[in-house]
């Protein structure tokens, strides 16, 4: 029988205490990767003696040790340059996968040799690992299906994003065709390398739990996610990608959904800003861009300006900026497939 191989990769800086939750999550599947790389990016904690001890007992665990810490986009692509398995799995130190996951990919790319992402459902949980349900990304099936480049067009404007870095694979030769991840883009680079990929190659999505996603204030996400500053600056160079670099293959009502999206995001961060600094961000130009590549309208620009500079009100932003259909579509298939499945602890 024909066998898929696939290659989990993960960049660390200081999580020796969460490596071994990801480590054992991974070894014991039904069907384990073929390999695991994991480049450590000089750690200061005792993350590398963690991982000798998993070496000497599994030769299928292999170390990068850096000697600088140069950030875990570079580690990334560093990683997908020495992986060897038809797929990858860019994996986070801190997360763990759930029982099935390689087995599940395995049988996708069988039957659809040359899919592009594989993915699954993702559960939230916290540092100690408390599970706090299924992440509130959309559930766009209840039953596995492959998706064509046009049906991954169609679907991503009629729900938004589906596809959950943390129980997703991406098929290694359509990710060195197009170079890696995007540095520029910054912690959505992996996001988006998933997004390309889909709309060049298809995608197969597989509505069962398949990961955890471990949410917390010191996260990269997390912490990348709440600086304004840098939300601004992402949201520009991807807006550029999609209507410059990449515009044939994102539609353009994707495309203004997705930045406007983007821009209630930016809002969502507000709180942790005073009222001059809000009105800095209103009245810079990466603000009045990243508007424009929207595609808002000069009025809407002026009422966002007036009304969110000066009234702190969570329900503005959603109100102005957030698609309405793509958050409803959201909740309702979340809902729709928590009330068929008991909550459990991870």
């Amino acid at each position: 029988m024909k066998k898929v191989s696939i290659s989990a990769l993960i960049p660390n800086f200081n999580h020796g205490h969460y490596l071994p939750i990801q480590l054992d999550s991974m070894i014991d599947q039904s069907r384990p990767p073929d390999e695991i790389i994991i480049i450590d990016d000089a750690s200061t904690d005792n993350s590398v003696e963690i991982i000798n001890q998993y070496i000497a007992k599994y030769n299928f665990i292999k170390l990068i040790k850096s000697k600088k810490n140069k950030g875990v986009e570079y580690n990334i692509n560093k990683l997908i340059s020495c992986a060897e398995g038809d797929y990858i799995f860019l994996s986070a130190a801190d997360d763990k996968v759930l029982p099935g996951f390689f087995e599940e990919v395995e049988k996708a790319a069988l039957q659809h040799p040359d899919v592009g992402v594989i993915s699954g459902i993702v559960r939230l949980i916290d540092a100690d690992g408390l599970d706090h349900g299924i992440r509130m990304m959309p559930i766009i099936s209840q039953k596995g299906i492959f998706l064509d480049t046009q049906a991954v067009q169609q679907t991503l404007v009629k729900y938004g994003r589906w596809i959950q870095v943390s129980a997703m694979v991406l098929k290694k030769e359509y990710v060195d065709a197009i170079g890696g991840q995007d540095q520029e883009i910054g912690s959505f680079a992996d996001n988006f390398l998933a997004m390309l990929i889909a709309l060049k190659h298809g995608a197969y999505y597989i509505p069962k739990e398949l990961g955890c996603w471990r949410k917390m204030d010191t996260g990269y996400g997390y912490v990348t996610g709440s600086d304004v500053a840098n939300l601004l600056r992402q949201g520009n160079s991807i807006g550029k990608r999609m209507k410059i670099d990449y515009d044939t293959l994102f539609e353009n009502k994707f495309t203004d959904r997705f930045l406007s999206h983007w821009i209630y995001m930016i809002f969502q961060n507000f709180g942790h800003l005073d009222k001059v600094q809000k009105k800095e961000v209103l009245k810079s130009q990466a603000f009045t861009d990243l508007c424009g590549l929207a595609n808002l309208s000069f009025l809407k620009i002026k009422l966002i300006k007036s009304v969110l500079g000066n009234v702190d009100n969570k329900y503005l932003p959603l109100f102005l900026l957030a698609p309405k259909l793509w958050f409803l579509r959201s909740r309702i298939s979340v809902w729709a497939y928590s009330g068929n499945h008991r909550l459990k602890e991870y």
